[in-house]
């Protein structure tokens, strides 16, 4: 086990010093429209036909006030717009007719200007044995095995597009500019922060390996009967990079030193969603993007090739509360999270996804009793 990562601490009510980034760079009358192989929209972006909702018609996939591709709920916003528009006098069906009577398909999304790559680890990725709980799952689908996760790539949820500040639009995200290649579970009498600088931790390993990337942690802190459930995201900066050059930039703001941790909390949004589970719990959760910092106190970590953000989870009464609904219902949600940095300028837009997951029934309570305690101190 190699030696403890050189880092510096903050709180979300300090100025903290947090790091840069990985320095790599990247990034007859037809009824139906024909499109050729190469622009057929990607995996998740919608390809359904127009709709009428609210009074208004547009695509299935089209504009929406939250910051989900699809899905339903309500939760405070860091966005601003409503996606709400004058009624439209005359639309006497739900859907757009060919000459034939066909369903008049709407030209397919535009895809991802980055490819997808996915990313290969050449080497072992240790865990906390609590990790072995939580199991990664074969592709993505609306339902799967209890205690499992897998990736999202990105275009599943919606984001600022360049003109968003004018015209209040959004679109399904570029591809994820992160892999996550990881998921830990840790079980302690007290809450840690900067958990990936203890010596004792796993993730020294992978850190001490030369061809280790560089890290982003996410670090969510649940405490539950006493103790403090620490759920770990590993997010890592793939070889081939897929982060446009303004993500990659706002990216290097973020970590670094001259960005305050009060900045950093109205810049880091999270979007949660869920997928699979009763409407109480939808509406708790809900489905827009919120900044975290507004929301739970967060802390920010720099280490050598890792950057930590701690979510306290309990911590404020809104985080309070969500944990009890999910957990009155845990046993049958299927929650999706993501991650992403929020463009409050042209030159930060548009907006694209750092990473996200969906994770299958994982019950809190079974996780709490199963996970075996560390005690680091």
């Amino acid at each position: 086990m190699s030696s403890t990562a050189t880092t510096t601490t903050s709180s979300c009510t300090t100025t903290s010093s947090s790091s840069t980034s990985s320095s790599a760079t990247n990034h007859s009358a037809p009824t139906t429209p024909t499109t050729s192989p190469s622009s057929s929209p990607p995996p998740f972006c919608s390809n359904k036909p127009a709709v009428r909702q609210r009074g208004r018609c547009h695509s299935a996939a089209s504009e929406s006030d939250d910051g989900n591709a699809s899905g339903s709920g309500s939760s405070s916003s860091s966005d601003s717009d409503d996606g709400k528009g004058k009624p439209h006098k005359r639309c006497s069906s739900t859907r757009r007719k060919g000459d034939d009577g066909s369903s008049l398909s709407p030209p397919p999304s535009s895809a991802p200007t980055i490819p997808y790559t996915p990313m290969t680890i050449n080497f072992p990725v240790p865990h906390f044995p609590g990790g072995a709980l939580l199991r990664k799952a074969n592709g993505v689908s609306k339902d799967g095995d209890p205690q499992t996760w897998t990736i999202l790539q990105g275009p599943e949820f919606k984001v600022r597009t360049l003109k968003y500040l004018s015209a209040k639009k959004k679109a399904p995200s570029d591809f994820a500019g992160l892999n996550v290649f990881s998921i830990d579970l840790v079980r302690c009498k007290k809450r840690i922060d900067n958990i990936s600088s203890h010596p004792a931790n796993p993730l020294q390993t992978l850190l001490s390996n030369p061809a280790c990337p560089h890290i982003l942690v996410f670090n969510h802190q649940v405490l539950m009967d006493g103790m403090y459930l620490h759920l770990l995201i590993y997010a890592a900066l793939p070889e081939t990079p897929r982060l446009s050059d303004k993500a990659r930039q706002l990216l290097q703001q973020f970590e670094s030193p001259d960005m305050t941790d009060a900045t950093r909390n109205v810049t880091l949004k999270m979007i949660p969603s869920v997928v699979v589970g009763p409407w109480l719990a939808k509406k708790a959760v809900g489905n827009k993007p919120a900044l975290v910092g507004t929301k739970l106190a967060c802390k920010y970590f720099r280490g050598t090739k890792y950057f930590e953000i701690c979510l306290d989870v309990g911590s404020t009464s809104v985080g309070t509360t969500i944990i009890g609904v999910i957990n009155k219902y845990v046993k049958s949600l299927v929650v999706d999270l993501a991650f992403l940095l929020e463009g409050k300028s042209e030159a930060q837009l548009p907006e694209q996804l750092l990473c996200g997951i969906r994770m299958y029934h994982c019950d809190l309570e079974y996780l709490m009793r199963e996970v075996p305690l560390w005690d680091p101190l």
